[in-house]
């Protein structure tokens, strides 16, 4: 057997662990590396023994900063988009900055790229104190970031996120040092080492900062109208509303005014259950019968909590349909082709949403009896029991875990012809990104979206079910499971 290639050879002249040697990756090594960037894998390979760490894989990432600091910037930057994980994007970035002339000039260049919303930052501060300390390199980085990004911009994202992985903005503010350019720069970086404005600046802030003058305002003096008036004509984000503003029911009218159908069933059902929800409800499913004809599995699975609103022979049809569906959509396929991931959102533990919508274990179970390879993985609904936390999960409804690419990948070493994600959420922008994933690391397959939420009840049709596909090489496959034919 041949020696594995290796792409380049250098002398390491710092000390790598107990090693002075000439080092350098294989092809191999490198793929391994573009996996682990693109799932983002490499801490939990990292930690997988029982929490111990393998140094023979944080010795290989040094080795690839000091050996091809270039090739492994290329895969920083091309994967940033589409990995859902961007942990070891961070990681990457720290040993770049840890690493000779030319690996520090590419973390320099890809500092901006990767770093884009102050939830990022606080996360790479977080992976920053494990790994290495606060140099020079890492002061000047965070200095360009804020200097680059438009002042408009850092207002609105630092109005929204204030902190997160036990890091807050005023630790950066103060850590860094950063030093304003102009006036607008220096009231920001005032209000958020204070974490206030003060008195005297306030006329300052509402001509220069609006935004933040608004948060304060809503802060300190909870007025309804004022609240009112200032998210309408700023554009105030309700997710950025102050946790300590109480939620009354004018507030709650005006935030629902911004909000389709589904979402002022989700936000009414979580927060109301009295004749006035109830009414609203009502009014909301009138509006949708005569705009579609027809309800939308969505607004099924929203208005579980109103049961007497629902007919029990409607809900009835709807399961019945649903066997109905996967049952003439998968009895040709051929068992060893195909592979289905089911997303088991939380939604399949409540015994109100298991009857009147379509939950994620009635396709499992179905998928179960229908070929062998079934995957799930668990969704999470943000709906817990404060105010608060409700209206902050308004803006995405669900936070969805991701797909385990990484376990599944260990358990399928061929590649299928067939992978088939089966979900049931309105927002996909997350599963979208573990199917381009799924592609790349599976070229020979074609991987289909499976999206039950958008489907619509007909009569019993083989095409009566609106499927949505993702990937222009899944047309083929879109058209055959549409179709009740077989792969």
């Amino acid at each position: 057997m041949s020696e594995p290639q290796v792409i380049r050879k250098v002398v390491v002249k710092r000390k790598i662990g107990n090693n002075r040697e000439k080092v350098g990756i294989t092809y191999e090594e490198l793929n391994q590396l573009k996996q682990w960037v693109l799932t983002g894998s490499f801490t939990n390979e990292l930690c997988s023994d029982q929490n111990k760490i393998d140094f023979s894989k944080l010795y290989l990432l040094r080795r690839a900063v000091f050996s091809e600091p270039r090739q492994l910037n290329k895969i920083l930057l091309d994967y940033s988009l589409i990995t859902t994980k961007k942990d070891t994007l961070f990681l990457v970035l720290i040993f770049l900055s840890s690493g000779n002339f030319q690996a520090k000039k590419c973390f320099k260049e890809s500092f901006n790229k990767i770093i884009k919303t102050p939830n990022d930052l606080y996360k790479f501060f977080s992976l920053l104190k494990r790994y290495r300390g606060m140099g020079s390199i890492i002061h000047v980085a965070v200095k360009n970031w804020f200097n680059s990004t438009d002042i408009r911009l850092l207002e609105r994202m630092f109005v929204l996120e204030r902190s997160k992985y036990s890091w807050s903005a005023q630790d950066v503010v103060r850590l860094i040092k950063l030093k304003p350019t102009d006036k607008k720069e220096g009231l920001l970086l005032r209000w958020l080492a204070i974490d206030g404005i003060d008195f005297n600046d306030q006329q300052d802030y509402l001509n220069y900062l609006p935004l933040v003058h608004a948060y304060e305002t809503m802060r300190h003096r909870k007025n309804d109208i004022s609240i009112q008036e200032m998210m309408s004509k700023l554009q105030f984000d309700y997710k950025a509303i102050p946790s300590n503003v109480s939620r009354t029911k004018s507030l709650t009218k005006k935030i629902l005014e911004t909000k389709n159908i589904t979402q002022q069933l989700h936000f009414l059902k979580k927060r109301y259950r009295d004749g006035e929800a109830i009414s609203a409800v009502s009014k909301g499913l009138d509006e949708l019968r005569k705009n579609q004809g027809t309800l939308s599995m969505d607004v099924i699975d929203q208005l579980s909590i109103y049961e007497e609103m629902i007919n029990n022979r409607i809900s009835t049809k709807i399961l019945d349909d649903m066997l109905y569906f996967i049952e003439l959509k998968l009895k040709e396929m051929n068992r060893e082709n195909v592979i289905s991931i089911v997303d088991m959102n939380t939604n399949m533990y409540n015994k109100k949403n298991s009857f009147f919508g379509i939950t994620p274990a009635v396709i499992a179970s179905a998928l179960s009896s229908s070929h062998e390879r079934v995957f799930t993985f668990s969704g999470r609904e943000k709906l817990n029991t404060t105010d608060r936390e409700i209206l902050e999960a308004e803006g995405t409804l669900e936070t969805i875990k991701h797909i385990n690419i990484d376990k599944i990948g260990k358990e399928i070493k061929e590649h299928p012809k067939n992978i088939i994600i089966w979900t049931n959420r309105e927002y996909l922008k997350d599963l979208e990104k573990d199917v381009k994933i799924l592609s790349m690391i599976y070229k020979k397959s074609n991987v289909c979206l499976m999206n039950m939420r958008n489907a619509k009840l007909k009569n019993r049709d083989p095409n009566y079910y609106v499927i949505n596909g993702f990937d222009k090489n899944t047309k083929k496959l879109i058209k055959l499971v549409e179709k009740g034919m077989g792969v």
